[in-house]
């Protein structure tokens, strides 16, 4: 572990037009990050950075469903023998917002802020010494449950939180999503560019009911789930 890394990351996954936004971890062993040492005399070290992840307008497969939320926070990586890595993403959603045409309705829940947490793991593959190149996975899981409902939207009517809360209105919404990578990278001396096929999935609910009528999305997965995806890391020197 050499270099001190930064990453300015956009990872996208795209199907017939369609882009998803893949929180993709770089294995330690490709990015060769500095980190506390654990245990003298053996290459495991832990290390923590900063998240921020955009999902825009990610497709569901019913009713013309779509979602959009900002995950920020941060992720601890654990390297061990700078080829696996084990870690923990801990945040929360930022404007997490669900839209659906539901019988000819038009329909958008607006929920609160919520913690968030993920795990996963990565791993290199292979390394091509000779070339630079190295072939890498990684898969990982995260969740939100329990978000408030802070607005509902009915064919462009708004019923805000305070008229949701005098009406008694009981809601529930949870995002759950997983992903397996398989990648491949070429490190240069700043930057490392990398690419390769994304499997990503959710599971969505929502369920309100508001003056006698029950809007329920029931459970809900992404329309699209396998796509390509490029992104790029930078190096600063080691004193930076």
């Amino acid at each position: 572990m050499r270099k001190v890394l930064l990453a300015g990351v956009l990872c996208f996954g795209l199907i017939s037009s369609t882009v998803f936004a893949s929180p993709i971890n770089l294995p330690t062993g490709i990015k060769g990050q500095d980190g506390v040492g654990l245990i003298s005399n053996l290459p495991v070290g832990l290390s923590a950075g900063f998240l921020n992840d955009y999902v825009g307008e990610r497709d569901l497969n019913k009713a013309s469903g779509k979602a959009s939320f900002d995950m920020i926070g941060g992720i601890i990586d654990l390297s061990i023998l700078n080829r696996f890595d084990v870690y923990t993403m801990l945040g929360s959603t930022l404007s997490p917002e669900f839209k659906f045409n539901n019988l000819g309705n038009t329909e958008k829940f607006d929920f609160s802020d919520q913690f968030m947490w993920g795990v996963g793991a990565d791993a290199v593959i292979y390394d091509w010494k000779d070339t630079g190149i190295q072939f890498f996975g990684d898969g990982n899981y995260r969740e939100s449950n329990n978000m408030g409902l802070d607005s509902l939207t009915v064919n462009g009517t708004t019923i805000s939180s305070s008229q949701l809360a005098a009406a008694g209105v009981n809601s529930s919404a949870k995002w759950q999503e997983w992903q397996a990578v398989l990648g491949v990278s070429k490190k240069f001396q700043y930057v490392i560019p990398y690419g390769g096929v994304v499997y990503s999935d959710v599971r969505t609910s929502d369920k309100v009911t508001y003056s006698g009528t029950t809007y329920n999305s029931k459970s809900l997965s992404s329309k699209y789930k396998v796509g390509p995806f490029v992104a790029f890391s930078f190096l600063l020197p080691r004193w930076f």
